[in-house]
């Protein structure tokens, strides 16, 4: 089974800024290369490798996107991959605002609103 059959939630390029919060309370500025309802890729802004602890398993991080100066996604992720510049995050948790704002960028990027709705209700089930 390739990724694409294994995946359940449409990715949609996005680029933008956004911060990597460790437990430790380090912050490492990231570009968002992609994002879905589960997840995110990104990179370094600095074009740097990450370090370790970016792309130790099991660690947890905040990743903070800014979509403009009131609004933002906040979500909980954890390192699903690291592979040379790039780091794929895998969503652990998320709120409500956070998964309204991601809903409403992912929909204006796909143009489909009932598959929008279908992958929602999939996260709820998860």
């Amino acid at each position: 089974m390739s990724a694409n059959e294994r995946r359940h939630f449409s990715r949609v390029e996005f680029q933008a800024p956004a911060q990597l919060a460790t437990q430790a309370g380090s912050v490492h500025d990231v570009e968002i290369l992609d994002i879905s309802m589960r997840g995110a890729l990104v990179r370094l802004s600095s074009g740097t490798l990450p370090p370790i602890e970016l792309c130790s398993e099991g660690n947890r991080f905040t990743l903070k996107i800014s979509l403009s100066e009131i609004d933002t996604i906040e979500m909980e992720v954890e390192a699903a991959h690291c592979h040379e510049h790039e780091i794929g995050l895998r969503c652990v948790r998320i709120d409500l605002d956070s998964i309204m704002h991601l809903r409403s960028l992912i929909e204006a990027n796909l143009g489909d609103p009932d598959l929008v709705n279908r992958e929602l209700a999939n996260l709820i089930e998860d």
